[in-house]
This record gives C-alpha cells, sequence and structure tokens, in this order.
C-alpha cells in the first residue's frame, strides 16, 4: 500500500479544463500519449549553450484537424512545462505575416517572405531575452530551409534567453527540416481507435453492439471522416442529440454526398448538404466569441420552416448572414469552430 501511495503522489496532477475536441483517456490525449511525452521531453531538455544553431526547434506536423494545437496545448498546460517557462506565447499565422509586413496586412496578399520577417521581429522583442520563453507559432507557414538556417545560426537568434525553446505546428511536411531535432508527425489514427474515438461522442455510455443498425451508420460515417478529431467531435455529438434511425441515415446520406468535395473538410461539406436550404457558406473556422446559435437550433429550424427567410429566426446578424456554432475548437475554453451562412 506504501508503494501504492507513493506511485500516485508521484503522478502529474491534472488541471482541471473541460473536454472538448479531444478525448482524454487515462489523463492523457486520446491516441497522443507518446506525441504529448515527446513534445514535454523536448521543452524540458536543457540545450547547450554558445554553440549554433541558436533557437531550439520542434516541429510539429500533421494535416488540417489532426489535433496538432490540442496536442501543443496539452503539453504546454502539464505543471512540468508551466513551471519551467516564464512565459508562453501563441502566434497565429495571420498575427505573424503582419508583423513582418504591414498591419493590415493579409496572408492572401503575402508572398511568404512577410512570414520569415515576422518570425525574425517576434523573437526580437524585449521581453523574450530576460525570461526563459516558449513561443508557439501556429499553422506555419512554408520557410525556404537555407533562409532558416542562417538566421538560426546568426547572432541575431542569441537575443531569447537561455532555455527558450520554439514549437511550429505545420501542415506542410516541407516544415519538419526546420527543426532542431526530429519532428513529430500525427498520423491519421488506426480506424479501430478512431471507432473507438468516434462512437465515445455518438453514443455516449450506450453500448454500440445494442444498436447495429446505428452501429454500421456510425461506422461508415466514421471512415468518411479520414480520422480528424475535429470532424468526429461535431458529427458524433450531431449524432448522440437525436438517437433517431432515420435522422442517422440523413446525415449519413449528405456525408456520402459531399465527401468528395473541395476544399472543406469532409464535415464542413456534410454540414453545407444539411443545411443548404439556409445559404451559402461564406466562411469557417475559429472564433474567440460564441455565437449564439447551435447547429441543433439551425438544423431544427431548417426542417420545420424548410428555407431561409428574411425575417427568420436564422439572420441574427441582422445583414442576411448567420453564424453557427459547432463546437469547441480545443480541449480549452478561449476558441469556438463556426461556420458562417448567408446569401451570395
Amino acid at each position: 500500500m506504501r508503494e501504492f501511495v507513493l506511485l500516485v503522489q508521484g503522478y502529474p496532477r491534472r488541471v482541471r479544463r473541460p473536454v472538448c475536441t479531444t478525448l482524454y483517456m487515462d489523463r492523457r490525449v486520446f491516441g497522443r500519449h507518446v506525441e504529448t511525452e515527446r513534445v514535454i521531453n523536448f521543452l524540458l531538455q536543457p540545450e547547450p549553450a554558445g554553440a549554433p544553431p541558436y533557437l531550439s526547434v520542434l516541429p510539429i506536423i500533421g494535416r488540417i484537424k489532426a489535433g496538432k494545437t490540442t496536442l501543443v496545448r496539452h503539453a504546454c498546460d502539464d505543471e512540468r512545462v508551466r513551471g519551467y517557462f516564464s512565459l508562453v506565447e501563441w502566434f497565429q499565422l495571420d498575427q505573424v505575416v503582419r508583423e513582418g509586413g504591414h498591419p493590415d496586412q493579409t496572408i492572401w496578399a503575402s508572398d511568404g517572405g512577410e512570414y520569415l520577417a515576422g518570425v525574425r521581429r517576434i523573437l526580437g522583442k524585449e521581453r523574450f531575452a530576460s525570461r526563459r520563453s516558449l513561443l508557439v507559432f501556429e499553422d506555419a507557414w512554408p520557410i525556404e530551409p537555407s533562409a532558416w538556417s542562417a538566421f538560426a545560426a546568426s547572432p541575431a537568434a542569441t537575443i531569447l534567453a537561455a532555455g527558450s525553446k520554439l514549437l511550429l505546428t505545420s501542415r506542410d511536411t516541407d516544415n519538419a527540416s526546420l527543426g532542431t531535432v526530429d519532428p513529430v508527425v500525427l498520423r491519421p489514427l488506426p480506424q479501430e481507435e478512431y471507432w473507438y474515438y468516434f462512437k465515445a461522442f455518438a453514443f455516449g455510455g450506450m453500448d454500440a453492439g445494442d444498436h447495429p443498425r446505428m452501429a454500421a451508420m456510425g461506422k461508415e460515417m466514421a471512415r468518411q471522416l479520414g480520422g480528424t478529431f475535429l470532424g468526429a467531435r461535431i458529427v458524433g455529438t450531431l449524432l448522440k442529440s437525436k438517437f433517431d434511425v432515420r435522422f442517422w441515415r440523413r446525415l449519413m446520406e449528405a456525408m456520402v454526398k459531399s465527401s468528395g468535395r473541395w476544399p472543406c473538410p469532409v464535415h464542413v461539406n456534410f454540414l453545407l448538404e444539411l443545411l443548404s436550404s439556409l445559404g451559402q457558406l461564406q466562411s469557417y473556422g475559429s472564433s474567440t466569441c460564441p455565437p449564439r446559435l447551435t447547429l441543433l437550433d439551425a438544423l431544427c429550424d431548417a426542417a420545420r420552416t424548410g428555407s431561409s427567410n428574411n425575417n427568420g429566426t436564422m439572420h441574427l446578424e441582422g445583414d442576411g448572414r448567420f453564424t453557427i456554432h459547432l463546437c469547441r475548437e480545443t480541449l480549452y475554453m478561449d476558441h469556438w469552430y463556426t461556420i458562417t451562412l448567408g446569401d451570395e
């Protein structure tokens, strides 16, 4: 018993956060324990001082909605990491581009050079010179490896306080070469593991084996989603909200019909198919403000009215558009995943 108590006391405390996109299983992000530990070990590993490259960088590579942000946020929330770094700051792609260009610069008006210039300026900020810092660059723009290597080995990179680290998340596999260690590559879960994850949302505490018809439809939808964590969260939660064979069949048929569309992810194409009577896609992505309209609200209203109406309940924003709250984007409550529909 004494040994058991010591073992429990030595286990890292879990930070109380709501569980959203990626499930906690045994106090770890589902299916990503090895990758999480690799990130944490890199962050806590001392670096030799005084020799180039002066930047300590770990790239995290994975396709869209593979769980890169969730993985990094979970690693950063580890109490060992929080105790090791004085500052932890996150930088979005558009923020870095504006830093390297001009205040109203957009990524669409960038030729790519602004991104590296923005990283240079951010690393040169005074607050990072005196405090050990962790800087996370999300959705990093492709950077020419030779230009990055020259910068990382230059005296300009030495301004960061000793022990500071950089994490780069990216869909671009070329950015894997920017690290000072081997990259962490997030690959899709095996289908059986992904089904286990998906059915936790779709069936909740029920046994899928007790509902063979719905389990068969659920497996087909899980296969169509291609292993994305966010897709499982959105679709699974929607299925659980109405545990009805006809509703599930409707959703499955919409998903199969929309699975070949581009450039939206499967779960967005699927929603556009379901909500086609309510307007055209205006945008989708993360938001810092929670919309007032949930996906279930939108589907129920569409079923009731049959079409969008300028005087109806759907147009909450007063300009012919409405934004639907799909789900939280990460484990943390500062982002929502949204879709905005409206007139062309």
